[in-house]
């Protein structure tokens, strides 16, 4: 996924220069931070000690300001969803996905399933499934484009998935929260795909797709997407 050209601010999808109604946040200084869950790590001797970029601060906890992102509350809302394996097709993918569709209707956003076979195809290999996904939506109050967060429900058979793509959940979840429950300047659509670990399974026509217009708009020319997979490593 390459991420959009770089603009002007004033025309970024993530830019709002103009304050919300009943909005306690500053224009433009709500920012999102994508981390990695889990306490910071003990500092290194060496080259090691210098890995961490400038600019990155350490995870925040669940004592954080109510509008910013913190990696404690992320691992809370999505500890119910990486507790046990949820392949396509069984109890614990049904009750994943129960549970998120509840934080996206929370969250202010309307949610809708869509379910049905999917497949993939490629090098002379294929997979199929019944998968049902999640695609959730909120208009803005002046859109200049599309923020899309996606990741997926499902995970291997043989793991709870907490970090493929347990991360990504939690991202989005607590990204949501700390948004608020007010609609932004753009259009924010969330798109929790069913499937992925089988074969990037997709739905045959296309209606897992993030929308290109809501409320009847032109097709949104510019979109910021997240995609949130991660792998981990058990000791």
């Amino acid at each position: 996924m390459a991420p959009v050209p770089d603009r002007h601010p004033s025309a970024s999808p993530l830019h709002d220069p103009s304050p919300r109604p009943g909005s306690t946040r500053s224009p433009g200084q709500l920012t999102i931070a994508l981390v990695a869950l889990g306490p910071p790590a003990r500092p290194a001797a060496g080259r090691g000690a210098q890995r961490r970029g400038p600019g990155t601060t350490p995870p925040r906890g669940a004592d954080g300001p109510a509008e910013a992102f913190s990696s404690s509350r992320a691992a809370t809302a999505a500890a119910p969803i990486v507790s046990r394996p949820r392949p396509i097709g069984s109890s614990a993918n049904d009750a994943a996905r129960e549970t998120l569709s509840s934080h996206l209707e929370d969250a202010g956003l309307s949610v809708r399933e869509v379910e049905g076979m999917g497949d993939f195809a490629a090098q002379g290999e294929g997979s199929a499934g019944y998968t049902r996904s999640l695609v959730a939506t909120r208009p803005g109050t002046d859109p200049t484009g599309t923020i899309v967060l996606a990741t997926h429900i499902d995970s291997v058979p043989g793991a709870p998935g907490a970090a493929d793509a347990g991360v990504g959940i939690a991202v989005i979840l607590e990204s949501l929260r700390a948004l608020g429950p007010e609609a932004a300047r753009n259009d924010l659509v969330v798109l929790l795909v069913d499937g992925e670990e089988d074969g990037l399974l997709r739905d045959r026509r296309g209606r897992t797709q993030p929308p290109g217009r809501l409320r009847g708009r032109p097709r949104d020319r510019r979109r910021v997407s997240a995609l949130s997979p991660a792998r981990g490593r058990s000791p």
